[in-house]
C-alpha cells in the first residue's frame, strides 16, 4: 500500500487501528512481517518489532515507533542486509476504528501507554520468537472483542504470552 492511499483512510475524528504485514525476502520468504499503526484522531503512529536493535538512534532495542512511514514496506532494511532489490508491497490485514468508549480507542491508548514497556522488547529470533508477530499479537491479545488476527504465514513457533 502506498502512503498516499494510506493517509487517505486516516479520519480526524475517530480512533483507528490497522494490522500490516508485507513478505519477507528469501530465506525468509515463507512469512511476513508484521506491524500496528494507530491513529489517535489524526496522530498516527507505527509500532513493530524489527531484527536489528537501536536502528537510527533509537534506544528502544528490537521495539520501534516511527522508525518507518505507517504503510513503508521492508525494502529498505531488507536491501541493507541482502543486496535484493526486489519490491514488496505491504497490506493492510485487520482494521478497527471508533469513537470515544470504543474498542479502538482503548486499543490506541494502550499502545500509547504500554507499547515502549513490552517486555520481549530485549530478544529476537526469526522463527522461535518472540519476534514481530509476538509483539503484534500481544496487542491484538490485549483486545479479543477487536476480532483482528494476523493471516497464517505470521510464523513465531513459540508460546503466545501477554
Amino acid at each position: 500500500m502506498d502512503e498516499k492511499s494510506f493517509n487517505k483512510l486516516i479520519k480526524k475524528n475517530l480512533y483507528q487501528v490497522f494490522i500490516f504485514t508485507s513478505p519477507l525476502p528469501f530465506p525468509a520468504n515463507f512469512s511476513v512481517h508484521s506491524w500496528v499503526v494507530t491513529s489517535n484522531r489524526g496522530k498516527v503512529n507505527r509500532w513493530e518489532i524489527l531484527h536489528h536493535k537501536n536502528l537510527r538512534g533509537q534506544k528502544t532495542d528490537y521495539l520501534y515507533l516511527n522508525l518507518l512511514k505507517p504503510s513503508q514496506r521492508m525494502n529498505s532494511i531488507f536491501r541493507k542486509n541482502f543486496c535484493i532489490k526486489e519490491e514488496w508491497n505491504s497490506k493492510i490485514v485487520g482494521y478497527i476504528e471508533g469513537k470515544e468508549g470504543s474498542t479502538a480507542e482503548k486499543f490506541v491508548k494502550f499502545m500509547e501507554k504500554n507499547a515502549l514497556k513490552y517486555k520481549m522488547k530485549h530478544v529476537y529470533r526469526l522463527i522461535s520468537g518472540p519476534n514481530c508477530h509476538r509483539f503484534t499479537n500481544w496487542a491484538i491479545g490485549n483486545f479479543p472483542e477487536s476480532n483482528l488476527k494476523l493471516p497464517w504465514k505470521a510464523i513465531d513457533l513459540g508460546a503466545y504470552r501477554n
